[in-house]
């Protein structure tokens, strides 16, 4: 979608903004999916999706990059699907100084079908700082999409909430 293409705005743990003039199809880019406005949309409470992050390594040193996928994967009891015809899947990761976004994907352009009920993954890396301290840092984020309750039925634009747990250790191997 269009939002591969904007200006991102990485988050601050401080609660402040860097504007940085990357695309996303550049290294250091993470989509602009960031946005304060976000917190008013309705919170995925029903379950539609499940979300599973995982870091490759979890424990890293600093100055190493780390590989991130975050798989999502539609509720097998409620069988909602992916509604197509609107904003793609993005994702925003709360990070701190010390770690930078690098390449990868942060949205997953929709299928060609208005309706889908396949699994979705997104792959990124980030960077740690080489003078990043030890210690475990926990990465909040938050992923924006929409689904239908059904085929044809009533579809959202919902968020969920999640967290990465990277540990920084110059001792990792």
């Amino acid at each position: 979608g269009s939002e591969i293409a904007s200006p991102m705005k990485r988050r601050r743990s401080n609660g402040g903004h860097a504007d940085h003039q990357e695309s996303a199809h550049q290294p250091g880019a993470q989509a602009s999916v960031c946005d304060s406005r976000n917190e008013k949309i309705h919170r995925d409470r029903d379950g539609f999706v499940r979300i599973e992050p995982v870091l490759t390594p979890s424990r890293v040193q600093p100055g190493r990059r780390v590989r991130v996928r975050v798989t999502f994967r539609l509720n097998e009891k409620t069988r909602p699907y992916w509604n197509n015809e609107t904003k793609d899947l993005g994702l925003c990761i709360d990070l701190p100084h010390e770690i930078a976004p690098m390449e990868g994907q942060w949205t997953f352009p929709n299928p060609k079908q208005p309706e889908t009920q396949e699994m979705r993954s997104l792959e990124f890396e980030i960077a740690v700082a080489k003078e990043a301290a030890a210690g475990i840092r926990k990465l909040p984020g938050y992923a924006l999409y929409y689904v239908c309750e059904r085929k044809g039925g009533k579809c959202r634009y919902l968020r969920q909430d999640f967290s990465l747990a990277l540990t920084i250790d110059p001792a990792a191997p």
